[in-house]
Order: structure tokens, then C-alpha cells, then sequence
């Protein structure tokens, strides 16, 4: 069954995809991972700083990067300091594709973005 164009309005399709930390506000994973009321099963350590959820929530309210990117530096000093999370490694990512499959970009955060993806 396809879908109305109207059901997949979130999707954004007039801009580029997000580029790993660069053109995406990085909130999108942080907020889950160290927000006082982000959900437990991504906050796994269960971290909660009210300082970084004001933060957090200044940078969402921020229009311009460079006043996002203030907020966004406060963070990174609360949660460097606390160090609620150390990861112990890095997957790597793998893709199998068919040849018949142009127009894939992997990114490094291991989504894939179907956006330009065709069949040829």
C-alpha cells in the first residue's frame, strides 16, 4: 500500500540529509541520551543534570547556530565533567547491497536516509 504524501510530512524532503554533527542540531541523539526526562531505555545510566536540560532546552529555543552553539558547549562541559556514559567501543557499520542499487551514502551515525535511492 503506498502512502499519501500528506502521511510522510515530517520526512525532509526539500532539504539535504543530515550530515553527522553538521548541519543536524546535535540535541536530535543528545537530548536522549543525557536529558533528566529522556527515556530510560536510551538514558541508560539514568543521568539527570537540571543545568543541561536548561540548556538543552535554550538551544531547542535558540534561532541562529552560533546562539544554539553556545547552549550546545555548556552541555558538553556539564556532561564532560559528569561523565555519565563512557563508551567501551564502536561498532562497525556494514552494508550489503545489490548492485542493481544506485545512490547510497552511508553516514556514520548508521542510519540509512532512502533519499535519492533507485533500482537500476
Amino acid at each position: 500500500m503506498r502512502q499519501s504524501r500528506r502521511s510522510r510530512s515530517w520526512f525532509p524532503t526539500t532539504r539535504k540529509p543530515c550530515r553527522w554533527r553538521k548541519s543536524c542540531r546535535p540535541d536530535g541523539n543528545l537530548y536522549n541520551f543525557v536529558a533528566c526526562k529522556a527515556p530510560p531505555a536510551l538514558n541508560t545510566p539514568h543521568y539527570c543534570n537540571e543545568d543541561v536540560d536548561r540548556e538543552l532546552d535554550a538551544a531547542r529555543a535558540a534561532g541562529p547556530r552560533a546562539d544554539r552553539l553556545v547552549h550546545y558547549r555548556k552541555v558538553a562541559e556539564h556532561t564532560l565533567q559528569d561523565r555519565p556514559i563512557i563508551y567501551l567501543y564502536h561498532p562497525k557499520l556494514l552494508w550489503a547491497l545489490s548492485t542493481k542499487l544506485a545512490g547510497f551514502t552511508p553516514y556514520p551515525d548508521g542510519l540509512i536516509r532512502p533519499q535519492g535511492l533507485r533500482l537500476e
